[in-house]
């Protein structure tokens, strides 16, 4: 016969069971107006449990009215335009490399504003357009044979086929533009290549000003790209962003994803670091969304929970996290994100329940406990092409969803201060892209 077990060890096994079943752990992650923005200091908090039924989980201001957003009704989409003429802009579309033109009223789309180009034929072609913040200025890469010019002109050139006014610069090594940094000036990228990270280029049309910023001269710059193809930008523009004041500058640090990775804000003029914030190497979009004053800029990084969520970094170096997706969400993205033009809103897309549901939100940073909602775009075999295009008056933006299988696109239009949406551009034979909003002539 075996020997019994004393008293005082069943009583304890009983206790070390008890316990035992009633621990619960925590999951890890893999990982051209100024508006005031008011900042929301409050103190980032780790949940118990990072899962959507949690009965137990109280959620502060902020998270609870994220859920709401997220889980109530999203805006009904009107199949139809919303007629008359009140939006004074034309919507610049370009599926591929041709322009054309949708009419945000009507939804009436133009033939192609250029005629058919062959980016492989010797003779010149435009592309990587880009339109100004108050809709005023086009820009765009003039490529020829052996060169790329930049070209700077009215936007409503487009429009009538018209010179007047147009600038051609061209740089003095090959550069690409990225778009406009603010009213005044674009952003390119210059003498990047497979092996060479190039340099970031501040460039001003109008008066010939430029400042170039190198990536290899800042503090513990990183040095390889993780989780993208080799060669490619490390940030979603460029290697570095700079500010529009061009008095700070975000770039990316970290020697590898075990080390750790950063955004690190320095300012330029005393040649310092201010703040940094971690990211991810699963992040698919890194760059900073700068306000036009240069006070603050939204960003994606991770929380103290490990889990993904949007900042605000103010020039001064202060850090306050925005969302807290994770209190309700166990793996929330964010993609194809876009900042109004006023700085106020803040509008993505948002993956969640492992990426089988999506849906946009637009959100409002200046309310107390970030007000906003959405709008459910999902269909089978469809998704976005590109980040939303916000109008100069920042009270319209426009998202472009397109089929996957059939390469139609459909041009979804928000009024954010009236929350309606319409609908002015379905199922066009073609991948569109808004590219922004263009003064009418």
């Amino acid at each position: 016969m075996g020997k019994k077990r004393p008293k005082f060890a069943v009583a304890a096994l009983l206790l070390f069971l008890l316990v035992a079943c009633d621990l619960q752990s925590t999951p890890i992650s893999k990982t051209p107006t100024t508006t005031t923005m008011t900042l929301r200091a409050t103190e980032v908090t780790v949940p118990p449990t990072l899962t959507e039924t949690s009965a137990a989980l109280t959620l502060d201001p902020v998270a609870q009215k994220l859920k709401d957003i997220v889980f109530s009704p999203c805006l009904t989409v009107s199949p139809e335009p919303p007629g008359g003429d009140q939006i004074p802009w034309v919507l610049l579309a370009i599926p591929g490399i041709i322009p054309y033109a949708i009419d945000p009223n009507t939804g009436e789309m133009t033939d192609q504003l250029l005629p058919d180009s062959n980016p492989f034929g010797p003779d010149p072609f435009a592309a990587d357009f880009a339109v100004s913040p108050d809709g005023k200025w086009l820009a765009y890469d003039l490529y020829g044979e052996d060169d790329v010019s930049l070209v700077v002109e009215p936007s409503g050139n487009i429009l009538t086929n018209s010179s007047q006014g147009r600038i051609i610069w061209q740089p003095s090594q090959p550069s690409r533009l990225e778009g406009w940094l603010s009213n005044e000036n674009v952003i390119l990228v210059k003498n990047h290549s497979w092996e060479n990270f190039g340099s970031t280029l501040i460039y001003n049309p109008f008066t010939g000003e430029q400042y170039e910023f190198f990536l290899e001269e800042m503090p513990d710059a990183q040095k390889q790209v993780f989780g993208r193809l080799s060669g490619s930008y490390l940030m979603d523009h460029g290697n570095l962003i700079p500010d529009p004041t061009l008095q700070r500058i975000v770039y990316p640090s970290g020697s590898g994803p075990t080390e750790g990775l950063q955004m690190v804000l320095w300012d330029v003029e005393n040649k310092r670091a201010l703040t940094s914030l971690r990211y991810t190497e699963y992040q698919l979009f890194r760059d900073p969304f700068w306000s036009q004053d240069g006070s603050d800029f939204l960003v994606i990084g991770v929380s103290e929970a490990g889990l993904m969520e949007w900042f605000q970094v103010t020039k001064e170096g202060a850090i306050h996290q925005l969302t807290y997706f994770g209190n309700f969400l166990k793996d929330a993205e964010f993609n194809y994100p876009s900042r109004s033009w006023n700085g106020r809103y803040l509008v993505f897309q948002l993956l969640y329940n492992d990426r089988k549901d999506e849906k946009y939100l637009i959100l409002d940073s200046n309310s107390p406990t970030l007000d906003g909602f959405c709008l459910d775009l999902g269909r089978e075999y469809s998704g976005s092409w590109n980040s939303p295009s916000w109008s100069p008056d920042s009270r319209y933006v426009a998202v472009t969803y397109g089929s996957y299988l059939n390469d139609t696109s459909d041009v979804i239009l928000v009024d954010v201060e009236k929350r309606e949406t319409f609908t002015i551009g379905k199922d066009i034979d073609m991948k569109i892209e808004a590219t922004g909003w263009i003064v009418k002539p």
